[in-house]
């Protein structure tokens, strides 16, 4: 599992940094979010811990076409919240 979980965070981490496509972003943001809810204790909770900034980021995007990425974003906080 550290394995996968180290390549999950790069390749999120890469997906989050790609400001070119928002659907590329969005896919970010649901495989990070189902990566915190695969989570049976907090043993990546550092690691996920340095995505907050880029999340919130995304989040206070604002224009009618970034509601999307603006909904998956915030959906990827509230998951943080409950870990």
């Amino acid at each position: 599992m550290a394995c996968f979980a180290v390549s999950l965070v790069s390749v999120v981490t890469e997906l989050l940094d790609n400001s070119k496509q928002d659907t590329v972003r969005i896919l970010g943001c649901q495989t990070l979010t189902n990566f915190i809810y695969s989570q049976t204790d907090c043993t990546y909770t550092h690691t996920i811990e340095s995505l907050v900034h880029k999340v919130c980021k995304l989040a206070r995007q604002s224009g009618e076409d970034q509601q999307s990425l603006r909904a998956s974003s915030l959906q990827c906080l509230s998951a943080m919240v409950v870990l």
